[in-house]
């Protein structure tokens, strides 16, 4: 009697584990789902200043649907898995990836028309020029490195892949890097020019 009262209640290994990942809420879901409305309102304000620009909707819809589309794509899968599953580190990489890419077609937008369109009639517009440059590395190269790494479950295939880890995100700081430090000097001068918020030398 006293072995089988033991042995009675079996928990299968990593139930502890799992019922503690399927918690849902609490402060990191509304924290992700934060990160989602956010995102949403930066491609939203994007449009907003693309049509004051005098943008027609053939060009909004051409030059700012994908990049609407995906904004929106990863920021809600990214909280809802997050919210579902606090612990998965893939959501939280696709809030990151919608929020650096809300980031860059909203301070693209937005520099343009600080700029160019009407210059000074809004705050901050060599800052989202600067910022236009190089938060993009947040999003695609984010997504290429750490996704095969982190799929399907959002751990490592084993801790002998951490050094890997570490080691991706190398290359993103060198690219970013030297382009912040860079293009710091150069926001908000005559010679930038608007195109896809990309700071470029006038060749006249």
């Amino acid at each position: 009697m006293e072995t089988a009262s033991l042995q009675s209640p079996s928990t299968p290994v990593g139930t502890d584990v799992e019922s503690r990942g399927s918690r849902r809420g609490g402060m990191p879901g509304w924290i992700a789902w934060l990160l989602c409305v956010v995102s949403l309102a930066l491609v939203g304000m994007a449009m907003v200043f693309g049509v004051k620009r005098g943008r027609s909707p053939q060009s909004l819809v051409t030059d700012m649907l994908p990049a609407v589309t995906l904004t929106a794509s990863f920021a809600v899968v990214g909280a809802v898995v997050a919210w579902r599953r606090p612990w998965h580190r893939l959501g939280w990489l696709f809030c990151v990836v919608g929020l650096s890419q809300g980031l860059v077609t909203f301070t693209s937008e937005y520099a343009m028309y600080a700029l160019w369109t009407a210059p000074g009639s809004v705050p901050v517009g060599p800052l989202a020029a600067w910022l236009s440059q190089w938060v993009w590395a947040g999003s695609f190269p984010v997504l290429l490195t750490y996704v095969p790494l982190l799929f399907p479950d959002g751990r490592l295939p084993s801790p002998r892949w951490r050094p890997v880890a570490w080691l991706s995100a190398v290359p993103i700081v060198l690219l970013c890097g030297p382009i912040a430090v860079l293009y710091w000097p150069l926001r908000g001068l005559p010679s930038q020019s608007p195109g896809s918020g990309v700071l470029q030398r006038r060749v006249r």
